[in-house]
């Protein structure tokens, strides 16, 4: 069982890579099932903030420095069905860069402890609202990021405990229309930096910006679009399982011991049921188990602490009220939920909440990266397999 930990453990320690690498490639990937040529554009975006961590004092006062290059595909040409629903003009892949070094210290002096960034990110681009040539646009996505320092390499860093982490970012901004080329960006944003529990100490980090920058689409190929039409292919994109259904998950994760480098080890299941919406919306309820391997020890506490996830019990119960968001295989699950069982060290935890992306190979069987949460704090991330019938 140790020998299966250790591999399973080795395994997690990429899985930010290898759960988003997959999201990134699975969305590229349908853009050859368009009966039309897209067009692209490329945007460059220079950023300006500041941390956003409100319990750590003097909030907004620190310098961040960084920017956003993103590829984006449009899909005015055809447009799939959860795409209206969403409003959706293009996804695509951005490259994140930011420069922590410059904040000041913050709770427990970090000054030139927190390094720098590099996220690659999956991305949706959403109209809001359109008035004449400008465009108000929201704009989430989520990837997998590299940190140069973490609190292994800087003991002061309390907010990084991983070089490899989850990036979660959304921007909201105005695009002014200057030709059919060109657009002039300015808005604000969030990011937001975890490894979701995987090792501890993982405050995480909150921050905030302005943006300025520019949006460049060639439309080299719209003539050839509109001289040489394009016979359908005959391959239809991916679609949801459109209809009610049962759903069952089974997982296994980890969370970090305090300030060591290994780990206690979860299983987590779910049973429920589905509401299909519509292509982009699905309602679920269920019921949600964890299996702890490990649980709390009083005469061992440095070892067997896990903070709002700490257990006398091996099992902890409860019932989950969710929302699936679907864009053809990849979808974004958020949920919240009651306990029904859970003998807990910290008895004001009765509520939990949790969200992650789920890759479906078949409308039926996906691979799911589910974080649970306390409060503002991740409990650990369960990497599943998804059946619905």
């Amino acid at each position: 069982m140790a020998k299966i930990k250790m591999k399973l453990s080795g395994l997690c320690k990429f899985s930010p890579f290898i759960r988003f690498a997959s999201l990134l490639v699975l969305l590229s990937h349908q853009t050859t099932v368009s009966a039309q040529q897209r067009s692209t554009s490329l945007v460059a975006k220079p950023v300006f903030g500041a941390h956003a961590l409100i319990d750590q004092g003097h909030l907004l006062h620190d310098r961040l420095y960084g920017v956003d290059l993103v590829f984006q595909k449009n899909m005015e040409d055809n447009i799939p069905e959860w795409a209206k629903f969403a409003r959706a003009k293009s996804y695509g892949l951005e490259l994140v860069v930011r420069n922590f070094d410059n904040f000041r210290g913050v709770g427990d002096t970090i000054s030139h402890a927190l390094g720098s960034a590099f996220g690659l990110l999956a991305q949706i681009e959403i109209r809001v609202l359109k008035l004449g040539k400008t465009e108000i646009v929201f704009t989430p996505a989520a990837g997998a990021s590299y940190s140069t320092k973490t609190f292994f390499t800087h003991r002061e860093n309390r907010f990084i405990g991983s070089h490899i982490n989850e990036m979660l970012k959304a921007d909201v901004g105005a695009q002014l229309s200057l030709s059919p080329n060109f657009k002039l960006l300015a808005g604000i944003g969030y990011v937001h930096l975890s490894n979701g529990g995987y090792l501890v100490p993982n405050g995480g980090l909150n921050t905030v910006n302005a943006y300025i920058g520019a949006k460049l689409t060639p439309n080299s190929d719209v003539k050839d679009r509109a001289e040489k039409p394009r016979k359908p292919s005959g391959i239809r994109p991916f679609q949801t399982l459109q209809r009610n259904s049962f759903e069952f998950m089974a997982g296994f994760g980890q969370r970090g011991v305090f300030e060591q480098k290994r780990a206690k080890y979860r299983s987590a299941f779910f049973a429920g049921y589905n509401f299909y919406m519509n292509d982009l919306i699905t309602i679920k309820t269920g019921v949600d188990a964890i299996y702890y391997y490990t649980v709390f020890d009083p005469l061992d506490a440095n070892e067997t602490f896990q903070n709002y996830g700490t257990s006398y019990d091996r099992w902890r119960t409860g019932l989950s009220l969710s929302s699936d968001f679907n864009f053809w295989r990849v979808t974004i699950n958020t949920q919240i939920g009651k306990y029904l069982h859970y003998n807990r060290f910290f008895k004001n935890a009765t509520w939990y909440w949790g969200f992650g992306p789920t890759i479906y190979v078949t409308p039926h069987i996906g691979i799911q990266a589910r974080t649970y949460m306390h409060f503002a704090q991740a409990d650990y991330v369960n990497y599943g397999l998804v059946v619905k019938l």
